[in-house]
């Protein structure tokens, strides 16, 4: 996650992961807007699916052509503490996609 507290408040969070053949898929976190009080945000999720590339050492860069980008879930996060966020995705179905506890310390 990165906060930009000191500029806009502006959250933005991201999760890079690859499948079994070295697609990438990346989860965003993005359109965050705290509520009053400043301990709770609500925005979207979005899903980025890209082609299998190969990156050679070394690995100083490895650009990759996003194939599709869509939102995928409306996401709330929760501080519980100064060290600790609960975050929860809901599909835009309605299903209940994650709910993750982050405790930093």
């Amino acid at each position: 996650f990165v906060h930009g507290f000191t500029r806009n408040d502006t959250l933005f969070g991201t999760w890079y992961v690859y499948d079994a053949q070295g697609a990438p898929r990346w989860y965003t976190i993005q359109y965050l807007q705290w509520k009053p009080g400043g301990t709770e945000a609500e925005g979207q999720l979005f899903l980025t699916n890209a082609s299998a590339v190969l990156c050679l050492a070394p690995f100083t860069g490895c650009p990759v052509v996003a194939t599709s980008v869509m939102p995928i879930a409306q996401v709330s996060i929760v501080m519980q503490g100064p060290n600790s966020a609960r975050i929860t995705a809901t599909s835009l179905g309605g299903s209940l996609t994650a709910n993750v506890i982050r405790s930093i310390f």
